[in-house]
């Protein structure tokens, strides 16, 4: 059951760039501690587009917490908060940012195909998992390309539409030179290209390296899902297996955006295979349908009655619990 923290009265740090598309804002609480508090996506409606309201999103964080957990994946600790009327979800920052950063995976990208640009729509195709897989070895770090895996199942099992290039990253503690080498850079470097020189070096000097806990899974968990959209898939069993089969993931395949399952069998048939079935199994020996229910159906069970118009919809969190258990089933699968 998940945490509730009161964070009207902690202290902002606006100067902070939390990055993403979705509201968040970096806090301080009383004790000193950091931390990003995320409300669920909201635009209202406008240039003839429909308004777009993920009221219950922040919900998939914090299940997708509970869930990786059971299941035995690393992921960051979500938990409720209040800030005020509104009602979100909370993290602890997940680095000691006097002596760590984090790296987020787009750096490493941009650091082997200097025209990979996220930001325009042309180039989004270019975010391939072969791209991944060369930039981790281009800076010594292929070692990690096994947690990209894990990570690829997990988003599977959660249906994660949004696991883009900043949307994981590798903690390093730095040295004494990589300091030094920062602050150079940011005093005396004004090419672009000798920017490139020291940005390279500051990636491949760091050390004590260490993959980040998944976060940012809230893309998931068919948040999208009018209520509406929730009881026809609830009522119709090929439409929930076509909505389940068709969740498309982000990470792409030779430029190709594949289904999640896809893109799993895609991966089958290389060389980390034998990983990619040991992580289905591990999954599939944590996998327990009892608890992954109480999972879901006690998630808001800690919200106080004065936010109650923010509790998860009972059918919601019955389709929660089918989308979890038939993906799960889904993906046990390849192990027959």
């Amino acid at each position: 059951m998940a945490n509730v923290f009161d964070i009207h009265d902690w202290e902002a740090k606006p100067w902070y760039n939390t990055g993403g598309t979705r509201a968040k804002k970096y806090i301080e609480s009383p004790d000193g501690k950091y931390y990003y508090f995320k409300r669920s996506e909201y635009k209202t409606a406008r240039n003839g587009k429909p308004e777009k309201d993920y009221r219950y999103e922040f919900w998939s964080e914090i299940i997708s917490y509970e869930v990786g957990k059971l299941l035995g994946f690393d992921v960051l600790e979500y938990n409720i908060a209040l800030d005020g009327k509104v009602v979100g979800c909370i993290c602890e920052d997940m680095i000691d940012s006097g002596k760590e950063e984090l790296i987020g995976g787009v750096q490493y990208l941009q650091g082997v195909d200097h025209s990979f640009d996220p930001g325009e729509k042309e180039f989004r195709k270019k975010y391939t998992f072969q791209l991944i897989e060369s930039a981790l070895k281009e800076y010594g770090l292929e070692h990690f390309l096994k947690k990209i895996v894990e990570m690829i199942v997990f988003d599977t099992i959660i249906g994660n539409s949004d696991r883009h290039q900043e949307n994981w990253a590798i903690i390093t503690e730095h040295t004494t030179l990589v300091k030094a080498i920062k602050r150079f850079d940011k005093l005396f470097i004004s090419d672009e290209e000798e920017r490139k020189v020291f940005h390279d070096a500051k990636l491949l000097l760091s050390n004590k390296e260490r993959f980040a806990p998944l976060f940012d899974n809230g893309s998931s968990l068919g948040r999208e899902l009018t209520e509406q959209r929730v009881d026809g898939l609830l009522r119709n069993e090929n439409e929930l297996s076509s909505y389940i089969i068709k969740g498309k993931a982000e990470i792409h395949w030779n430029e190709k955006k594949l289904f999640h399952f896809q893109l799993l069998e895609k991966m089958l048939e290389t060389s980390y295979r034998e990983i990619l079935l040991e992580y289905i199994e591990r999954t599939r020996n944590h996998f327990n349908a009892d608890t992954l229910q109480q999972i879901v159906r006690n998630v808001d069970e800690s919200l106080p009655r004065s936010h109650e118009g923010y509790s998860l919809p009972l059918k919601r969190k019955e389709l929660i619990t089918k989308l979890l258990t038939l993906r799960a089933q889904k993906l046990f699968e390849y192990l027959s």
